[in-house]
């Protein structure tokens, strides 16, 4: 009997908890017509060539709310290759460790998402292509889902214009101001527990198996970029509660961290998944 609480502590970890409500996905603003992954010859822009919007030194603070991100998901957009790479964990009764990596290499994207514990090992892997989505959950077979539907499923993906899933664009952003930073410019941006996370609760009521979904009780993420708006590292801080069966306080910290823009990468097993029929 304790080892079943203990897993069933453990596998909350991965998300949260809150009411039994029905939540819909949240659209988010696009910054171009599009809103899948931007293909490489309409998107493609070397960090050489100047932008017609102010850099980050050049804008004003009374800005920050309403120019910064926009700007950012320009800027990001932009690449035509990218690699990020996330670790942390989520501290409550057990800690879960989080490891996902994020590739973008033309018009092809990839997600590795990896949760793991001392009872719980959960993980989600997926390629996006124009509207569709080829994934799968921890050990099963991959399936062909149209991108659409997967945003309604997983919440979120990390191709749109949120910052790991948070909606920074609308209601969301609480505020936005200059943070002390290790490399680069720092910002430390403050998100409304509600507002900004309906997405990211679809997401973590599903890859965690929770009863309700998330209820988070703050948010605060730390961002350092490049003069030009290149993200160099994003760092989130959440606290939240998580319900399976029971309720568990939860504080989610992890670093973000970009590299490899521009450069050749190699998605591992791309070449598998564009032999799939309507990929």
């Amino acid at each position: 009997m304790k080892k079943t609480l203990l897993s069933l502590i453990a596998l909350a970890l991965i998300s949260c908890g809150g009411s039994g409500e029905s939540l819909s996905r949240q659209s988010l603003p696009s910054s171009s017509e599009e809103s899948s992954l931007p293909s490489a010859g309409e998107t493609t822009l070397e960090s050489s060539v100047p932008f017609a919007w102010p850099k980050v030194t050049e804008l004003p603070e009374s800005e920050y709310k309403t120019a910064f991100f926009p700007n950012y998901f320009k800027r990001l957009q932009a690449y035509a290759s990218y690699k990020a790479v996330t670790e942390g964990k989520t501290a409550s009764t057990v800690d879960q460790s989080i490891a996902v990596t994020v590739l973008k290499s033309g018009e092809y994207g990839y997600m590795k998402n990896q949760s793991d514990s001392f009872f719980v090992h959960t993980s989600h892997e997926a390629y996006y292509h124009g509207q569709q989505t080829y994934c799968r959950d921890k050990d099963a077979a991959f399936a062909l889902m149209g991108l659409e539907t997967y945003l309604n499923t997983y919440g979120t993906y990390p191709f749109e214009n949120s910052v790991e899933g948070y909606d920074v664009l609308g209601e969301g952003l609480v505020s936005i101001e200059k943070a002390e930073v290790a490399q680069g410019h720092g910002f430390k941006i403050t998100l409304d527990p509600k507002k900004a996370t309906t997405n990211v609760r679809i997401q973590m009521k599903r890859f965690g198996g929770l009863d309700e979904y998330p209820s988070f009780s703050s948010i605060v993420i730390t961002m350092s970029v490049q003069d030009d708006y290149t993200p160099i590292k994003v760092s989130v801080d959440a606290q939240y509660k998580a319900k399976m069966l029971f309720e568990a306080d939860c504080h989610q910290t992890y670093d973000v961290t970009y590299s490899d823009f521009g450069q050749n990468l190699e998605i591992p097993g791309l070449e598998d998944a564009k032999k799939v029929e309507g990929f």
